[in-house]
């Protein structure tokens, strides 16, 4: 149960605590709402004093769950929105849920699914009023207050809309430069170790199986000494395009460092994987590179087993490659602890 992407943590907090003003509010309301005989807000308030404080808990147990509090919370705003504007008519007190209901929508999902709920909601807002007179028989506010209040939720639904655009094109302007690589566009050491860790957890609770293959260029050094280091750049900027050509579109490729490089071969065992570095091997080697015309890389691949984690994961690849160093331009398999070459 998750947005395009985990919830920040900031956003979480106010999800949580979101969610305990929710419960508060419903305490102290469902028994007034009850002798109003107002059973729908009676209903609404019940799930949120139960929801709410699930959500909380649930989200501080389970990882795959912290975005439950904010789907609770919009849940229930989005209810309160359209029961609470329609119920009590009498009082405009309901209408704060028009204006607050855009914020939250963009604020606690994402662009995408906070504009969806906002064009459902302005709908909503245009077509029911009037709608819930005869069912909950009360008069409708009068109309120079609805009319505030339509005006209020589409500025109130612009400015939260351009606010969270805004938002998210820095945070994904600051996401590339943390984590890709600025010269060859793939992922740096940072990003590849955020994916590492979370596929070594992903192996240790369902199994999933995964290689990986670092491979570096041989006398790269040589490149940067006789030509500088501009053609060396073009050369690193060429040698990407070739693998991302021939590696599959689940798989993954990044800077490791330097020259070295790091493919992630999703679902794949040793043997697999091995297979994939000779076919990038043999295609470096075949390659004519822009002024440097010929070289050659080595190649250490290994596989994710129980007990790894990133730090000894790699460690069996570096040894790996380094023993493809020796001879250079070959692909070295690091043996499992359990002695085997694939799973």
């Amino acid at each position: 149960m998750r947005f395009d992407h985990l919830i920040n943590p900031s956003r979480l907090t106010v999800a949580r605590f979101y969610n305990v003003l929710l419960v508060l509010m419903s305490v102290t309301l469902v028994y007034s709402e009850y002798r109003n005989g107002y059973i729908y807000m009676v209903v609404v308030y019940v799930a949120s004093m139960v929801l709410g404080p699930v959500s909380i808990v649930t989200s501080y147990r389970y990882e795959r769950l912290q975005n439950f509090p904010a789907y609770v919370a919009v849940g229930i705003t989005f209810v309160f929105f359209v029961v609470g504007s329609f119920t009590q008519l009498d009082s405009t007190a309901h209408l704060i849920w028009i204006p607050v209901s855009p914020i939250l929508f963009f604020y606690l999902t994402n662009l995408r699914i906070g504009l969806v709920l906002t064009v459902i909601s302005c709908f909503v807002l245009v077509a029911g009023y009037g709608s819930f007179e005869y069912l909950m028989n009360k008069p409708s506010v009068s109309l120079d207050d609805f009319y505030q209040a339509i005006t209020a939720y589409f500025l109130t639904s612009a400015l939260a809309y351009f606010y969270e655009a805004d938002r998210d094109r820095q945070e994904h302007i600051l996401f590339k430069q943390s984590e890709y690589d600025f010269l060859t566009e793939v992922l740096n050491r940072r990003g590849l170790g955020r994916i590492l860790d979370g596929m070594v957890s992903q192996f240790e609770r369902y199994g999933t199986q995964f290689s990986i293959i670092l491979f570096d260029l041989d006398n790269f050094k040589l490149v940067n000494d006789q030509h500088g280091h501009v053609v060396g750049d073009r050369v690193l900027i060429e040698l990407v395009g070739l693998v991302e050509k021939e590696i599959r579109s689940v798989d993954i490729l990044g800077r490791w460092g330097g020259e070295e490089f790091l493919v992630i071969v999703n679902t794949t065992s040793v043997t697999s994987a091995s297979v994939l570095a000779e076919k990038i091997r043999k295609m470096i080697e075949q390659h004519e590179f822009k002024t440097v015309k010929k070289l050659t890389s080595s190649f250490g691949v290994t596989g994710v087993v129980k007990g790894d984690d990133i730090e000894t994961l790699f460690r069996r690849a570096d040894m790996a490659m380094y023993d493809a160093k020796k001879n250079k331009n070959t692909v070295s398999v690091y043996a499992n602890h359990d002695g085997l070459t694939g799973q």
